[in-house]
């Protein structure tokens, strides 16, 4: 048996450097070739016929079906080494395997963090948000960008014979607003959503930036830039020095010279305020931040725009955390009293609101309606379920990709910018007056 070379191991012993690095067709991605005998055949011998048996009648990867495997060696290569590439080379410098381009399988991420090979393909295909615990999940997606995995497209095409798939892209993501994906679920799903596209798309993370990290020389490096949230111009300028090709998400345009995609959060907002003033309501209070902010902007053109009187001791300036939430509906409930209705800026605020609401429900007397902006996992599980306006971060998060993808290539050159709309998920949370 011919030995096979491998830039990051080379040995003179029989697929010496294969087992960790790949597999042949028919066998899971990501199990060693060792334990795959018994069980799966090369190309062209059927699915169960162990490795024995096909030899002299099949051929591997790359080599016509009929050649004897023992005829292969010197013209074919294994799956996952490029076709073309010599078993018997023992010095190939522009061929370099690296664990984050090869495929793995479904199983190596189950085993990783374990839990079972369905979890980790719901997870991963985005099939619900209630498959697995957040804690499973962050798991998953960190074992996932880990070893480079890919979908299962990527394997069906190598089993149809199609041509080999070009090197995985690099790009890095800046998270422009927050400090830790922790700190909001908006983000964390939206940044979660943008894995799996990218996964799709063969594309790999190489860094996660935070804009108060001034890590910046790192995206030089990558192929591309997704910035997720707000940010200024002064950092926008810092990240086109580095790299000339980005793309932004954000709640409206920043009106910068680089693509975007948009949901108009001064839309969401008239939107959520439409439908409590449709409600009756007409003292209707406000959390969330007030500088700078569409959703505020939204919030005081609704008023306007209706002929209702803004009333200021019912606008709570806060971070739009949780925790800044809830202390300002404290303050709003204990300076007044008069109104009927909440908008806050983000679901965060609201589930904070909802949960003082619960606790206070035999004191307060009367029912107030609140209703905000997101549409996050958690909102489907408050008590009363929370009406909000959904943002749709899957399709964002794919087009942001995609446009991406498409500069890197150079497929287009002039500024892009593309508006999803919002719509309104009407649950519990909102009375008629």
């Amino acid at each position: 048996m011919s030995t096979i070379y491998n830039t990051n191991v080379c040995s003179n012993n029989p697929f010496a450097a294969t087992p960790q690095e790949f597999v042949i067709l028919g066998c899971p991605l990501g199990i060693p070739l060792a334990a795959a005998p018994q069980e799966f055949a090369i190309l062209g011998c059927p699915l169960g016929i162990p490795f024995a048996a096909a030899p002299q009648e099949f051929a591997i990867l790359g080599c016509p079906l009929g050649i004897p495997l023992a005829a292969a060696p010197q013209e074919f290569a294994i799956l996952g080494c490029p076709l073309g590439i010599l078993f018997e080379t023992d010095v190939l410098p522009s061929f370099t395997i690296t664990k984050r381009s090869y495929l793995m399988s479904l199983k190596k991420i189950a085993q990783m963090t374990g839990v079972s090979p369905s979890t980790v393909s719901r997870v991963l295909n985005n099939t619900s948000s209630t498959c697995a615990s957040k804690e499973v999940r962050d798991k998953i997606f960190d074992a996932a960008r880990k070893i480079g995995y890919q979908p299962d497209e990527n394997a069906r095409k190598l089993k149809n014979h199609s041509k080999a798939q070009n090197p995985a892209r690099h790009i890095s993501i800046v998270l422009a607003r927050i400090k830790a994906l922790d700190d909001d679920p908006f983000f964390y799903e939206l940044f979660r959503s943008l894995e799996i596209s990218l996964f799709e798309n063969h594309t790999v993370i190489d860094h996660v930036v935070y804009a108060e990290d001034k890590l910046f020389q790192d995206i030089s490096k990558s192929q591309g830039v997704i910035i997720l949230g707000r940010c200024s111009q002064k950092l926008l300028t810092q990240i086109l020095a580095l790299n000339s090709n980005v793309v932004g998400i954000w709640r409206n345009s920043m009106n910068f010279n680089v693509d975007e995609v948009v949901c108009d959060g001064k839309k969401a907002a008239e939107l959520a305020m439409k439908h409590l003033i449709s409600l009756g309501h007409k003292n209707i209070a406000y959390i969330g931040d007030c500088s700078y902010e569409s959703r505020y902007i939204g919030y005081c053109n609704s008023l306007i725009n209706n002929n209702i009187p803004m009333n200021y001791e019912w606008i709570k300036q806060t971070d739009q955390t949780g925790e800044s939430g809830r202390t300002a509906f404290y303050e709003l409930l204990e300076t007044s009293n008069n109104f009927s209705a909440v908008f806050c800026a983000n679901d965060v605020t609201a589930v904070s609101v909802l949960k003082i609401l619960k606790e206070i429900k035999r004191k307060a007397g009367r029912k107030i309606s609140v209703i905000s902006i997101d549409n996050i996992e958690e909102s489907e599980n408050t008590s009363p379920f929370l009406t909000t306006i959904n943002i749709p971060r899957k399709e964002m998060a794919h087009m942001a990709v995609t446009l991406l993808m498409d500069r890197i290539s150079k497929k287009h050159s002039e500024t892009v910018r593309i508006e999803f709309p919002c719509r309104i998920v009407n649950r519990s949370s909102c009375y008629p007056v």
